[in-house]
């Protein structure tokens, strides 16, 4: 009997130690606590890489926009009329609004208008300055050269598909195209890298000597924000003049940085150089 009763105390004792003793509490706190941090941890850096890849995706768009605008402008830029200044910060090129053949145009003498075939539909609205053979930028910016008149405008064809080109004043081109081209052209446009800021500048008239950032205008809309976050450390712009085997290049190299992002876009943009 007795040995009975020592087996029942010793299941009834059993029984009574299940549960958590202080001890094994202390650790599953600090176990969880554990757990706790490192997800807490793992939450942080997933967020941390989420903000990089949008400061580096928002990065990348702002500087290939920047980039494909100023790639787009060169295209139709006039032949010859790119020029790039010593420090390679600015660059400077007049672009072109319409274009067509010439039936006669004042060199002999002095004339306030000239005949032209019938324009692409939808150019013959447009006005400017009239550009023929355009063989350098020294020329092109150069008011007494004969090569840029002053305002023009276009009327629209005739019967025989002829159209009146009509200067504001009367003008004397220096010489003929080879091939009778000539350009109705805007006014020049600049981009200028200035500290961290991509400018686009317009309105300022044709400067014989190239104007750098302190020469140009202050303000809107002749000066625009086209991005920021440059770093000036490479040279943004970079002109090579055509020779034998290939055309003129400009040279694009633009460094971007945001929140310690750094991005950079090196461009090839080829021009035309047939005037």
């Amino acid at each position: 009997m007795v040995f009975r009763a020592s087996r029942r105390a010793g299941c009834y004792n059993s029984t009574a130690s299940d549960g958590f003793t202080l001890v094994e509490l202390v650790v599953v706190i600090v176990l969880m606590s554990l757990v706790s941090l490192a997800g807490v941890e793992m939450i942080r850096y997933s967020t941390d890489g989420y903000q990089a890849m949008s400061n580096r995706q928002a990065l990348g768009s702002a500087s290939r926009i920047a980039v494909e605008r100023i790639s787009r402008e060169l295209r139709g830029a006039l032949p010859n009329s790119v020029r790039v200044n010593s420090a390679g910060n600015c660059l400077e090129f007049v672009p072109i609004r319409a274009a067509g053949t010439y039936l006669d145009l004042p060199v002999e003498s002095a004339a306030t208008s000239f005949r032209s075939a019938a324009l692409n539909p939808g150019q013959e609205t447009e006005s400017g300055r009239v550009a023929v053979y355009p063989l350098n930028a020294g020329r092109v910016y150069n008011a007494a050269s004969g090569v840029m008149s002053g305002a023009a405008t276009l009327s629209t064809a005739d019967v025989n598909n002829i159209v009146t080109v009509t200067m504001a004043s009367s003008f004397q081109f220096a010489n003929h195209s080879p091939r009778q081209r000539f350009f109705l052209v805007d006014a020049p446009v600049s981009y200028c890298v200035d500290g961290e800021y991509l400018f686009r500048y317009k309105d300022y008239g044709l400067l014989s000597a190239q104007a750098s950032t302190a020469g140009l205008p202050t303000s809107l809309p002749a000066r625009a924000l086209l991005a920021d976050g440059l770093d000036i450390s490479p040279q943004p712009f970079q002109y090579e003049t055509a020779t034998l085997v290939r055309n003129a290049i400009v040279t694009l190299d633009l460094q971007f940085i945001e929140a310690g992002e750094i991005q950079r876009l090196v461009s090839e943009v080829q021009l035309r150089n047939v005037p």
